[in-house]
């Protein structure tokens, strides 16, 4: 049994086309065929999350070289309430 996933559009027509090459001819098969709805706002959903994942990355590796002690963060705090 082979799987194979793809992502396809259905047209104004409402009907899904599918042309999935197999490799094989003059064979007899059992296709199954599962719908899944992708949903627009999870797939930008899955965009921000990596956008996100590779600022955290940068924000962390900002300070490799010079690394914040507990110190410095109360002072940028301190300096942060006084409105500085």
């Amino acid at each position: 049994m082979q799987q194979i996933t793809l992502r396809s559009r259905v047209g104004e027509d409402g009907i899904l086309h599918l042309d999935i090459p197999v490799g094989m001819k003059e064979t007899d098969l059992e296709v199954t065929v599962m719908v899944k709805y992708i949903n627009q706002n999870d797939r930008s959903k899955n965009q921000l999350l990596q956008e996100l994942k590779e600022l955290f990355k940068e924000t962390q590796a900002l300070h490799l070289d010079n690394p914040l002690t507990e110190a410095d963060i109360q002072a940028e705090i301190d300096a942060y309430r006084r409105g500085e």
